[in-house]
């Protein structure tokens, strides 16, 4: 097992990693957050895990990956995931501070920028749900993110508080391609304050649903 404690692992351009069943966490907590601001990635106060840098190529074949940072990857480059658990266990922290409000447990930033969920597991459930929460995926300033395979052997699960697949009008435009999976948000919806949305798309979106 690796422990970060709170540094960050990059994936430099031009470099192709594979990790398979590889157990890492991050147990320092993120002093740092920054709702509106998706497309900067990896920012220390955020207790980032992992971060593919533009032209760098990640595969994460198994494994588990938990962090109490709030945001745990951060993709300009590609990733490519497989049966893989990524999770933010920040549960008594999130609580007591702002810093996990409105951040992605994964962030896919650029035109350069890719991530192809084929299976495993996402979870963002963080937050109270009414005042504060975390999202599962954002996707900004023309990334790509394709979810499941055409095939539908396996499935990925994105867990959220907030919706697993969002986005920012600020930060359009992005690519969302879902071949399968299951997608959950937490929210409990009480009237127009307060809604559940599985993709939230407050931007200019190119969006194919297949299953």
């Amino acid at each position: 097992k690796i422990q970060t404690k709170g540094y960050m692992i990059d994936v430099p351009a031009g470099a192709n990693v594979t990790l398979t069943n590889v157990t890492i966490d991050n147990d320092v907590p993120a002093d740092l957050g920054g709702a509106a601001n998706w497309g900067a990635v990896g920012l220390s106060g955020r207790k980032q895990m992992i971060q593919v840098s533009e032209k760098g190529n990640l595969v994460i074949d198994g494994g588990e990956y938990t962090s109490k940072g709030n945001q745990t990857i951060g993709v300009y480059g590609k990733l490519t995931m497989k049966g893989a658990t990524v999770e933010c266990t920040a549960k008594s922290e999130a609580q007591n501070a702002g810093w996990y409000d409105g951040v992605s447990l994964v962030a896919v930033v650029g035109t350069k920028a890719e991530f192809v969920m084929e299976s495993g597991s996402l979870n963002a459930n963080i937050g109270d749900g009414v005042d504060n929460g975390m999202y599962g995926i954002a996707v900004a300033n023309g990334a790509k993110i394709v979810l499941g395979t055409e095939a539908g052997t396996e499935q990925p699960t994105v867990d959220s508080m907030f919706a697993p697949i969002a986005m920012n009008g600020s930060l359009s435009p992005g690519t969302i391609i879902v071949n399968n999976g299951t997608f959950n948000s937490h929210v409990a919806a009480s009237g127009d304050s307060n809604w559940n949305a599985v993709l939230y798309l407050s931007a200019k979106a190119n969006v194919t649903i297949k299953g």
